[in-house]
């Protein structure tokens, strides 16, 4: 009677000690191609991003004063942005920013 006791308690352990939780499958090749997209995408546009961009209010300011000097209001906010494009790791990249080129005039 002990054994079949002692069986039936080591059985019932056994099946209530089971997990529930299932891990998720990783779909290994939409990782991939999604991987492959994104390096596809980062080799055509490098050569567009690559190089210095600047705010097109504030040349148009230059070239109606001709002068960066009389041209400083339109250089309040991000005037210059310096983008190297080997810096470019997934969708990360580090971005150089001029934030106003002049001293404000009282």
């Amino acid at each position: 009677m002990k054994n079949i006791f002692y069986a039936f308690i080591f059985i019932s352990l056994l099946f209530s000690c089971k997990s529930d939780i299932k891990q998720k499958a990783q779909d290994t090749i939409k990782t991939k191609s999604v991987n492959g997209q994104s390096e596809t995408l980062i080799k055509k546009f490098k050569p567009i991003l690559q190089g210095a961009w600047v705010n097109t209010e504030f040349i148009d300011a230059i070239e109606e004063t001709k002068s960066p000097v009389l041209a400083y209001t339109k250089a309040a906010n991000i005037t210059t942005m310096l983008i190297d494009t080997k810096g470019i790791k997934g969708d990360t990249a580090i971005i150089d920013v001029g934030y106003g080129n002049h001293e404000v005039k009282d």
